[in-house]
């Protein structure tokens, strides 16, 4: 699960931060929605399987000092599963 959890973050990176030379923006925004839509249908156990890699691979830009990765990461990690999250704190 630890791969598919790392493909996933990858893919997640790639759209938050692709050029329009990469990709068309409108393209990079829908297939982000559609992979955030898809991964709220997660396990819980998956769900911890991506923040765990997020939080890794965080750690890892961190350590190399690139301050760019970092808050992308950050961004996806206060991103996932916000409405949830935000449910249950009601």
């Amino acid at each position: 699960m630890q791969t598919l959890a790392q493909i996933v973050v990858e893919h997640l990176i790639f759209f938050c931060r692709c050029e329009e030379e990469e990709m068309d923006p409108d393209s990079a925004v829908k297939l982000l929605e559609y992979a955030c839509d898809s991964l709220d249908r997660c396990s819980e156990l998956e769900k911890q399987a991506v923040l765990n890699i997020v939080m890794e691979m965080r750690q890892g830009a961190a350590q190399q000092g690139d301050t760019a990765l970092v808050e992308t990461l950050e961004e996806i990690r206060e991103n996932l599963w916000q409405e949830e999250d935000e449910e249950e704190g009601s």
